[in-house]
């Protein structure tokens, strides 16, 4: 596809929305964005880009729109709410939406869309904020194919890895399964450093050895560089691996699949989040206040 065959608008400034946004950008020029916090747009180069009042001011000009948003609420109520995209699309259109939100709202969301003869593709990406800005994202998409095969070489802007699933829902399954699994790893590492005291092996030491063999992990080489020099500063937040979490718990339970284990890791989280640690990186659930937080729920206390 040519870039003149886009009319492409842009739904989401938070941090990754705002790395993958240019990237696009740069091959498929985007005509409309819009954020709610509209003194985002002062902090972003948008030349060339109509910054919309309003979501459905954007849709009225666009035939394919990305949203980036947190959570399955802020989808719905930019589709659907007050001034939405929807009052304003037409038969055609194609939603690629790359947030992380639960399945059941996905599945609600492909339900009402196609009613109005508007394509929704469930297409969040794996990676952080660092994978976004070099174009080093994995897409994991569920739809309709032919809407798929048509925003495929948008996806690619800013994804190397890119997976077509099948049907509605299935790009979502496919990320809360891939957060469920990174959350569990990063519980069992927690766990693994909170024993260092009572070992007395530094923490450092413990990663180098767990690196070596099957113990080893992925979220382990991303985070051991945090952990070590104790800086949380977010790159994926404790807040939004508690929330896929839940989302993961919800649709194992509705497919009659026991979470145990991941229940048990949203424990974990939950508490480190209620002890003001949900703004900070993921990987602080592995620091020694995450570990404290920990301690006070197994006794209770919070």
């Amino acid at each position: 596809m040519k870039s003149q065959d886009y009319s492409l608008g842009f739904i989401g400034l938070g941090r990754m929305g705002r790395e993958i946004l240019p990237r696009i950008h740069s091959l498929f020029p985007i005509r409309a964005v819009y954020n709610r916090t509209r003194s985002v747009y002062n902090e972003l180069p948008l030349e060339g880009i109509t910054c919309a009042s309003a979501p459905s001011e954007l849709a009225e000009a666009c035939n394919i729109i990305f949203l980036s948003l947190t959570d399955t609420e802020a989808v719905e109520s930019i589709l659907f709410g007050d001034n939405g995209i929807s009052k304003s699309l037409g038969s055609g259109v194609i939603i690629v939406d790359l947030s992380t939100i639960s399945l059941d709202g996905a599945l609600r969301i492909h339900e009402r869309l196609a009613k109005m003869g508007v394509k929704y593709l469930d297409s969040p990406v794996i990676g952080s904020v660092g994978a976004a800005k070099s174009g080093n994202l994995t897409a994991v998409c569920g739809g309709d194919e032919s809407a798929f095969n048509r925003v495929r070489p948008l996806l690619a802007s800013f994804s190397s890895k890119i997976f077509y699933l099948g049907g509605s829902g299935n790009g979502i399954r496919m990320k809360l399964i891939n957060n469920a699994v990174m959350g569990i790893n990063m519980s069992a590492i927690a766990e693994a450093l909170n024993l260092s005291g009572s070992a007395g092996i530094p923490k450092s030491r413990i990663m180098e050895v767990l690196l070596t063999g099957g113990a080893s992990s992925r979220i382990l080489e991303l985070k051991r560089g945090k952990i070590e020099r104790g800086d949380f500063s977010p790159e994926f937040s404790l807040d939004h691996q508690l929330k896929d979490l839940r989302y993961a718990i919800e649709m194992a339970r509705n497919a009659g699949v026991n979470p145990a284990i991941s229940a048990t890791a949203e424990k974990l989280f939950a508490a480190a989040s209620t002890e003001g640690f949900g703004k900070e990186d993921m990987s602080a659930v592995a620091s020694g206040r995450g570990a404290s937080a920990a301690k006070q729920y197994k006794e209770g206390k919070i």
